[in-house]
């Protein structure tokens, strides 16, 4: 008796994320295809397509990983395929479609300089008029300048 050979089951839950965002960074001139894993497989053949035109993206022979980045290069309706592989053949491709906007804002970062001025006053002019007698006070040390003699208190 031989062991009877299965082709996978259809591929579930087939998602195109736009756009294709990694650790909080995103490219919007990617999008992502991505599925639930199958037991029993070898791998899954990706194939994206831009709906508008027919044009096929991405093509991808076993990928063994469970999402593919996809060029964006307008803005379109992209539909993903993906099929299971295994040795006994293809199983039956999930589909997701979604439009993949192009026009979409994105977050510029703007630097602002604030200049802060600050008014330094101006040290008190000496006293004027008839007054003979000139101050100065240095750390606790005053000096008075009586014509050309000096006297000093401490």
């Amino acid at each position: 008796m031989h062991a009877q050979c299965a082709v996978p089951t259809q591929v579930t839950n087939v998602v195109i994320t736009f756009p294709n965002c990694d650790n909080g960074t995103c490219n919007y001139t990617q999008g992502r295809c991505a599925w639930d894993t199958l037991t029993g497989v070898t791998g899954y053949n990706v194939k994206v397509t831009a709906v508008t035109t027919n044009t096929i993206v991405l093509d991808q022979q076993s990928n063994t990983s469970t999402s593919s980045a996809f060029p964006v290069a307008t803005t379109d309706t992209y539909r993903c395929d993906v099929s299971a592989v295994n040795a006994c053949g293809t199983g039956v491709a999930g589909t997701s479609t979604l439009l993949c906007n192009t026009d979409v804002a994105t977050t510029t970062t703007t630097t602002t300089t604030t200049t802060t001025t600050t008014t330094i006053p101006s040290a008190p002019l000496p006293p004027t008029g008839s007054n003979n007698f000139v101050w100065f006070g240095f750390a606790g040390v005053v000096v008075a300048i009586i014509g050309f003699s000096f006297l000093f208190l401490l």
